[in-house]
């Protein structure tokens, strides 16, 4: 994995965090090999860093900051109704 140049981006504006996190999903669903530089720049702003590895771990961790945030903020009930869910969607497909 290359080191981090460090070089800031100064020729684009900072994303809002809603367009970094689209762009982590798009690395996420389609592959760091299959997305383009500027959706790799809005996961790695204000660094310009291309690197696919490091590019492809900050999309993972800006998604599960942001699901973990989303579920501290979820009540209980709701989140045993996912995991209830959860069970059922595993036990149609995966039960003998």
């Amino acid at each position: 994995m290359a080191a981090m140049t460090r070089d800031v981006n100064t020729k684009m504006a900072a994303p809002t965090p809603e367009e970094s996190l689209s762009a982590a999903v798009m690395v996420s669903v389609l592959g760091v090999g299959n997305v383009g530089v500027k959706t790799k720049l809005q996961v790695m702003w204000p660094y310009y860093e291309l690197d696919d590895a490091l590019v492809a771990k900050e999309a993972a961790q800006l998604l599960i900051d942001a699901h973990t945030a989303a579920l501290k903020a979820l009540p209980p009930q709701h989140l045993e109704q996912i995991w209830k869910d959860r069970d059922e969607r595993l036990f149609s497909v995966c039960a003998p």
